[in-house]
C-alpha cells in the first residue's frame, strides 16, 4: 500500500466552531417545541477533503490546470497531498490558487520534508515545514505527521517528534504569515499505538483518526476507531483520513455504484460524529493498479464523483455566520438501520438527510419511513444525489411524507412556514 494511504489528516476550519454562530438570518427561523437543532449545511460541505498524489509522473496529475478544474467542479475546498517533491508542492500551490482550495501537506523525512532545520544537515534537497509554509502562504492549511507502525510504538521516536513539533509550532507562531498553519498528530492502528502516541496529543492542534479499510459499512470502521481513541483524546477535535474503497476486481474491491454509496455515506457518518474533516482517497485513479479515485484514469467520472458533486452543490451555503434553528419531526416507525442528519441554510430552509447504514450492493435496499412534521412547511422537495441533481418529488404543505430510504443519501429540503 502506498505511503499516506492511511495517514490521518484534516484541519480546524471545518468544525462547527468555525461557523461562529451569531444571529438568525433569513425570512424566519422555525423553533417548534421539541425541535431538533440543525447544524449549518455549509459546515458539512467544509468537512470534506480530497486527496491527490501530485508527485506521480506519467499520470493525469501532470496537468494541474485540469486537476484544478475537476476539484472546483466537485465542490470541495480542501486538498490533501503528500507534498513529496518540489514539483508536487508547486502543483499544489497552482491548484489551490485556481480552484480556491486550501492544502494539507505531510511532514515526512522520506520525502525530505522535516520539522526543523537541524534535520536537514547534510541533505541538500531537504526542506523544512516552516520554509514550505512561507512559500505557500495562506494556501497552506496544515501539516500532518507521517509515521509507520514501528515509529508509533517507539518511545524515542515519539519523544523526538514531540520536541520537533514543539519547535515547529513555535516557529510557525512567531511569523504572522504562518501562524495560521495547524499541526495534525499521526493516527494509530490500535489501542497500543494510541497509548504510545499520547504525548503528542497536546502538541499537535488536532488528533488524527486512522481509517481501517473494510469492505463493509462505514459506521463499523468508525466505531472501532472511536473506541480506540477515546482514552487518549476524549472530546478533542478529530480528523479522519484516508478513507477509501477500491473499485475493480481485486480483493476487497467494490463496484463503482457501491463506492458511491459508501463515499457519500461516510461523510455523513463522520460529520454526525463531530469529526471535523474527512479525507477521501483520492480524486482520481492515477494508474491501473490503484482504483480508489472518484474519477477514472481517463478523467471520466465514476458514480462517486457525480453523487458527491450533486450533494455538495445542494448543501453549499457560504456566507456570514448564522443561527441554524430547529425542526420538529419524527421518523415512523423507528428503523434501526436508518440514520439522519439535520442541516440548515441561511435562507431558513432545512435539509433532512436520510440513509441506511448497511452493507451495500448495486441494488438499493430500502425501508419505508414516514417523516411526521411538527414544524409546518410550505414545500418539501426530495433529492437523491446518486440518481439526479434535480428533485425527484415535491410535496405542498405536507404533514407526513412517505419516503423509501435506501442505502445511500436522500435529502428532504423543507421550507418552513414563518410564524
Amino acid at each position: 500500500m502506498r505511503p499516506m494511504v492511511l495517514a490521518a489528516m484534516a484541519l480546524a476550519a471545518c468544525s462547527d466552531a468555525a461557523v461562529n454562530v451569531l444571529a438568525p438570518i433569513g425570512p424566519c427561523r422555525a423553533s417548534a417545541a421539541g425541535a431538533e437543532e440543525a447544524r449549518p449545511a455549509d459546515a458539512f460541505v467544509d468537512s470534506v477533503a480530497v486527496g491527490t498524489f501530485l508527485h506521480y509522473g506519467g499520470t493525469p496529475y501532470d496537468n494541474p490546470t485540469r486537476v484544478a478544474e475537476l476539484l472546483r467542479a466537485l465542490g470541495v475546498r480542501h486538498l490533501v497531498d503528500p507534498g513529496a517533491s518540489s514539483t508536487a508542492r508547486s502543483r499544489a500551490g497552482t491548484i489551490a490558487a485556481a480552484a480556491n482550495l486550501r492544502v494539507i501537506l505531510s511532514i515526512n523525512s522520506e520525502h525530505d520534508v522535516v520539522a526543523t532545520a537541524a534535520e536537514c544537515v547534510g541533505r541538500p534537497s531537504c526542506r523544512t515545514a516552516g520554509a514550505i509554509a512561507r512559500e505557500l502562504g495562506p494556501a497552506l492549511e496544515a501539516f500532518s505527521v507521517s509515521s509507520d507502525a514501528a515509529d508509533r510504538i517507539d518511545p524515542a521516536w515519539v519523544s523526538r517528534t514531540r520536541e520537533r513539533l514543539t519547535a515547529l509550532r513555535a516557529e510557525l507562531s512567531a511569523d504572522p504569515a504562518t501562524r495560521h498553519v495547524e499541526l495534525i498528530a499521526p493516527g494509530a492502528d490500535d489501542a497500543r499505538e494510541v497509548e504510545a502516541l499520547r504525548p503528542l496529543a497536546d502538541v499537535a492542534s488536532y488528533a488524527g483518526l486512522r481509517w481501517r479499510f473494510a469492505p463493509g459499512p462505514p459506521g463499523e470502521a468508525l466505531d472501532v476507531a472511536f473506541q480506540q481513541y477515546a482514552s487518549a483524546y476524549g472530546a478533542r477535535p478529530k480528523h479522519l483520513g484516508t478513507v477509501f474503497w477500491f473499485t475493480g476486481t481485486g480483493d476487497g474491491a467494490v463496484s463503482e455504484r457501491v463506492q458511491a454509496k459508501y463515499y457519500t455515506r461516510v461523510l455523513l457518518e463522520t460529520f454526525s460524529r463531530r469529526i471535523a474533516r474527512t479525507h477521501l482517497h483520492e480524486l482520481l485513479d492515477p494508474t491501473a493498479q490503484f482504483l480508489s479515485g472518484t474519477l477514472r484514469r481517463d478523467l471520466t467520472p465514476k458514480a462517486s464523483y457525480t453523487a458527491l458533486q450533486r450533494m455538495l452543490t445542494l448543501l453549499a451555503d457560504p456566507g456570514q455566520s448564522f443561527l441554524p434553528g430547529g425542526l420538529a419531526f419524527t421518523l415512523e416507525p423507528p428503523q434501526p438501520t436508518v440514520r439522519h442528519l439535520l442541516l440548515s441554510k441561511r435562507s431558513g430552509a432545512f435539509y433532512l438527510v436520510l440513509w441506511r447504514e448497511v452493507r451495500s450492493r448495486d441494488e438499493d435496499t430500502t425501508v419505508p419511513v414516514e417523516v411526521v412534521l411538527g414544524t409546518r412547511a410550505t414545500e418539501v422537495e426530495l433529492f437523491q444525489p446518486l440518481a439526479s441533481a434535480d428533485p425527484i418529488a415535491r410535496f405542498a404543505r405536507p404533514e407526513r411524507i412517505s419516503v423509501m430510504v435506501p442505502d445511500h443519501p436522500v435529502i428532504l429540503k423543507l421550507t418552513p412556514v414563518c410564524p
